[in-house]
């Protein structure tokens, strides 16, 4: 498909309020869909793969011999309620309700686009190709979904409007898969708990500056920051891996009032990524080659950290409405700092409205690293004795961060700062200047699996917003 057929296409679909187009599955699938994509019937049964299918046994002969070969195909309609969601729910193959998955319309821009302007299963279904006729189809009752009138025969053949595209749609263009809450139970059977680890990198003119960090000489103290996230989802992984937990990761970047995924390679533009779909991507896994999932350039511009924490408590609160049983999110701050002088209110503000976001498990645990050019400086979930030795903005760093109040296992007293030599004490913040951000995230992470209430959630908090 040329550049300009493409064009005129979304801007026909978006013209209608079609932002993507959807497949209606089993959620049995999923688990395959996750590692190979939507494949169409012809290369499931070619592959041996292991699919509940829309169609009976029947319904796939018929397919298969007859001049359409509807097989070769995946389906993609143009409302999440086509008619053929009804159909699979009255089949009994589907277990529970079929999910539902969003497919974004760059899937076209590269494809040898077939469709069918009505029910393609109707014996006088035609396939077409042209642009013309995809641009005279009826998209106002297609993607009506389920304000159909469906007791007229038009609106019933018309409302299965089908784009196919030939054998295989890439995972990568699936665009909801954070939204699922898959999968449910892990190899063994056993239920999987859903958690979220969000990483904020600062991406501001400051951060380009050069940094010696932890024995290491930075071009850049984004660079450091990116190194410090990819180890961050290096612990989250191996969390995944060793306990029946599924964490959603997003890795954002905030510059000015710009504030974006910055996920690489297939990953690129994603908000949120499930930890288990991490481990099928190429550079992810196994842990013993090169992890490189998080890579951007420093902006020209002073960041706006008020502005990302606002749009991290939006990304929090979507997901805790889909994850009404998740763990307590815990979301991570990488900075130097200078990019909240003169900012304090805002962010104020912003980091009030991230901490009422109502989860499951307790409000969000906010973890500011401030990444310091100071070689000997060295804090890790500091108590109030540290205040004396902390800078103004540290101290603003520490002022906004997360209270610790319990240690279930121990892990937070042996890295808690104390500076007056007293033993290590909690009550804590979830503030570090240059700490171990590897050991410091685990400690959490095992935090928050712990079913003890006072580190699950604070217990002076609960049953009230912080003002």
């Amino acid at each position: 498909m040329q550049q300009s057929e493409y064009n005129r296409i979304v801007r026909y679909l978006k013209g209608y309020g079609i932002n993507c187009l959807y497949h209606i599955t089993s959620r049995e699938n999923w688990p395959s869909i996750r590692t190979n994509g939507l494949f169409s019937a012809c290369q499931i049964e070619t592959k041996g793969i292991s699919a509940v299918y829309g169609s009976d046994k029947l319904d796939r002969y018929l397919n298969r011999h007859s001049g359409k070969r509807l097989d070769e195909y995946v389906h993609l309609s143009f409302s999440a309620k086509p008619p053929f969601r009804d159909r699979l729910v009255r089949s009994g193959r589907c277990k529970g309700e079929p999910i539902v998955l969003k497919v974004g319309l760059d899937v076209l821009k590269d494809a040898d686009l077939r469709f069918c302007a009505t029910d393609p299963l109707l014996e006088d279904a035609v396939i077409k190709n042209d642009l013309v006729s995809f641009l005279d189809m009826d998209l106002e009752i297609a993607g009506k979904g389920e304000n159909l009138d469906l007791s007229t025969i038009k609106e019933r053949q018309l409302s299965g409007a089908t784009i196919l595209l030939k054998d295989h749609i890439p995972f990568s263009f699936i665009q909801n898969s954070d939204e699922l809450d898959f999968p449910e139970s892990n190899e063994k059977g056993e239920s999987l708990k859903q958690g979220l680890v969000m990483l904020m990198i600062d991406r501001s003119w400051d951060m380009g500056r050069p940094i010696y960090f932890h024995g290491r000489q930075y071009e850049s103290t984004l660079g450091c920051a990116l190194s410090l996230a990819n180890e961050a989802i290096s612990t989250v992984l191996l969390s995944c891996d060793e306990e029946s937990t599924d964490y959603a990761i997003c890795v954002m970047g905030y510059s000015d009032n710009e504030v974006e995924s910055i996920l690489s390679g297939s990953l690129e533009g994603k908000k949120l990524i499930s930890g288990l779909d991490l481990m099928c991507q190429p550079a992810g896994y196994p842990r013993k080659k090169a992890k490189k999932w998080v890579s951007c350039d420093y902006s020209k511009t002073k960041a706006d950290p008020a502005h990302a924490l606002e749009e991290a408590a939006t990304i929090v609160e979507s997901w805790a409405e889909n994850h009404h049983d998740g763990l307590r999110p815990i979301i991570i701050n990488l900075t130097d700092a200078r990019s909240m002088r003169d900012k304090t209110f805002p962010v104020e503000k912003a980091v009030r409205r991230l901490k009422n976001v109502n989860c499951h498990g307790g409000e969000p645990i906010l973890l500011n690293y401030q990444i310091s050019s100071e070689k000997d400086k060295y804090v890790a979930f500091p108590n109030e004795d540290a205040l004396s030795v902390l800078n103004n903005m540290s101290q603003f760093l520490y002022s906004i961060s997360s209270t610790i109040e319990d240690d279930p296992f121990g892990e937070i007293g042996f890295m808690q700062t104390d500076v007056k030599n007293k033993s290590p004490h909690i009550p804590c913040r979830a503030m570090s200047i240059n700490g171990d951000l590897g050991k410091m995230l685990d400690a959490l992470l095992k935090g928050t699996r712990n079913a003890n209430p006072s580190f699950a959630a604070n217990p002076k908090e609960q049953g009230k917003k912080v003002k």
